[in-house]
């Protein structure tokens, strides 16, 4: 009661004259390859499904320059959908400058003549719709089973949102900074193991020691 998948070829046997006086048939159990097939076919939808969760953009490249995967996130930062990126190149896709996209071209020829991954890059990347982010991108070779490179995966992450907040830190800082420093007062924050976080002016000259020697000590 099992099933099998046969492969199933029939070609008309010919008399001398060219009468078909028959068929000839053959049958190849393929079973096995289709089996093969569907398991490939469940590891790769598990793979995009893997992918499309993560808050980075990911794609997978070939040695040609030709998109074999791309997630959600990577379709959604060049407002199309994951079909239709894996239609065009690098250079057709909505979104990034001309100088964008020869800087991420330099991040793949080093991955092809070195067969090492790049350095996180910190870029900006210029939206379909004119907008300006801030992006992280490394790039890293792609292996076959024999130590061949087949393909470049890359990596990328907003973070203007982080940057734009560290920013808004540093110039609280330098406004708190500037604040204690005009107080003829001595004034100092430590943490709880004493070491200085925070000195004024006042407080360094009554040390007699740069502000850079002290803090960080305790």
């Amino acid at each position: 009661g099992s099933e099998r998948v046969m492969r199933v070829k029939k070609t008309p046997l010919r008399d001398d004259q060219g009468a078909v006086i028959g068929l000839v048939g053959t049958a190849e159990d393929i079973t096995p390859y289709t089996e093969a097939m569907e398991r490939l076919r469940d590891s790769e939808r598990l793979l995009q499904t893997v992918i499309d969760t993560l808050p980075q953009a990911v794609f997978l490249k070939d040695l040609q320059g030709r998109f074999l995967i791309v997630n959600d996130t990577y379709a959604r930062s060049h407002a199309m959908t994951k079909e239709e990126a894996l239609r065009v190149t690098v250079q057709q896709l909505p979104g990034g400058t001309p100088e964008q996209k020869t800087q991420w071209a330099e991040l793949d020829r080093h991955v092809l003549e070195t067969g090492t991954a790049t350095p996180t890059e910190v870029i900006p990347f210029t939206l379909p719709n004119g907008a300006v982010r801030i992006r992280t991108l490394a790039k890293l070779p792609v292996h076959d089973a024999h130590g061949g490179l087949v393909g470049i995966l890359g990596v990328s992450e907003d973070i203007t949102e982080r940057q734009e907040s560290e920013q808004r830190l540093r110039q609280s800082q330098r406004l708190l900074q500037t604040v204690i420093d005009t107080c003829p007062q001595a004034i100092f924050l430590k943490d709880d193991e004493g070491r200085y976080l925070v000195v004024n002016d006042a407080f360094a000259k009554l040390r007699g020691l740069p502000k850079t020697e002290i803090l960080g000590a305790s």
